[in-house]
């Protein structure tokens, strides 16, 4: 985003997760995930004219549910919250990076 001459700019994000559920029925998988988390950032400040790129890496947790739909498809919706913690920028000072995402998939059963 731009925030008085600062802009950001995400590379690369992923995650190293665990999922632990319960299936309340034999349609529906109610589940946990959380982990290890990390992207990368560029942060540039047009009126310094200073830009940095780090790597940074926290931590993530959601709530999700898988439902089938036939014998082998699955829909799935996801919400997940992550951490990336705090880094300082050369010239820009220190910057936290938060995330707030709901995923929607479909999957199959082989």
């Amino acid at each position: 985003g731009d925030d008085n001459g600062i802009d950001s700019k995400g590379g690369f994000e992923g995650s190293l997760r665990a999922r632990l559920g319960y299936a309340v029925t034999p349609e529906i998988l109610l589940y946990g995930t959380g982990g290890l988390a990390g992207r990368s950032l560029k942060v540039e400040d047009s009126v310094l004219g200073a830009s940095d790129t780090a790597t940074m890496l926290g931590w993530t947790a959601g709530l999700g549910t898988d439902i089938k739909l036939t014998d082998n498809v699955f829909g799935r919706v996801e919400y997940r919250y992550t951490d990336f913690g705090s880094k300082s920028f050369d010239g820009i000072g220190k910057v936290k990076a938060t995330d707030n995402r709901v995923t929607f998939g479909v999957g199959m059963k082989f």
